[in-house]
């Protein structure tokens, strides 16, 4: 509905749960969109990123979640990896780069994306009992070659097989620029994207809501609100008497 140009909330789905009456409740009027295109500067870091550095980790680069997909067999290589650099302008969290300072670790986004690598790893050669041993060494590497200040947070692997059996996938994000929740829209524009790139059409992915550097700017702004000043002053105190009656 909204690449139709048709706003709608999501309470209004459960409200009205007819065709007819979301027509009479959607409306066409332009809404607040995001930055479009590449988005640039300094980012506030989220409190669960604060949490995160605050642990004070020894390897912070080695903090990831990971995917392993079936392609088709026929997969157009060079199309998959220019469909993987469109993620990088769609998606500005792949584009972190974080650098510590004297003051705490700061999160920016780059003018220029590190361009994300696609490791092509032919096992066609290899007896079948080696073939699960080389991708497993495959993935540890390459979860372990993330960078947070060198703006690698992600990479990936093609593992080809016999001409007739799929392409094995694998894809690592950092934690940091990922959560389970992102790998759907995710691998839809990539799909989307690579689809495109295929039949020679210009890539044309949604448009952006909420950018994540928006999105950080107003968290940072609600956390310091009065409101929710009040709140924590309160939980802390009860939670302070709490353990005192315990």
């Amino acid at each position: 509905a909204r690449q139709a140009g048709l706003q709608m909330a999501p309470s209004d789905i459960f409200a009205n749960q007819t065709v007819a009456e979301l027509a009479a409740v959607s409306n066409s009027e332009t809404a607040d969109l995001a930055e479009q295109g590449l988005v640039t500067g300094s980012v506030p870091l989220t409190p669960i990123q604060k949490w995160f550095f605050a642990q004070d980790s020894t390897e912070p680069n080695n903090w990831n979640q990971s995917l392993w997909l079936d392609l088709a067999a026929d997969l157009n290589v060079a199309a998959f990896s220019a469909a993987l650099q469109h993620l990088l302008t769609q998606h500005d969290a792949l584009r972190l780069r974080f650098q510590r300072t004297e003051s705490g670790w700061q999160q920016m986004l780059p003018e220029s994306a590190t361009a994300v690598p696609v490791h092509n790893i032919d096992l066609s050669k290899l007896p079948e009992s080696e073939r699960e041993r080389k991708m497993e060494q495959t993935a540890i590497a390459l979860e372990g070659s993330l960078s947070l200040e060198n703006g690698q947070l992600v990479q990936t692997a093609l593992f080809h097989f016999v001409p007739d059996l799929p392409v094995r996938l694998f894809i690592t994000v950092h934690h940091l620029a990922i959560d389970g929740v992102s790998w759907r829209p995710l691998l839809e524009d990539l799909e989307s994207a690579y689809q495109q790139i295929c039949q020679d059409k210009a890539v044309n992915l949604p448009q952006k809501s909420s950018s994540f550097k928006q999105w950080a700017e107003r968290l940072q702004a609600f956390s310091q609100s009065p409101s929710v000043s009040a709140a924590a002053l309160f939980w802390a105190n009860n939670l302070g008497q709490n353990a005192l009656l315990r």
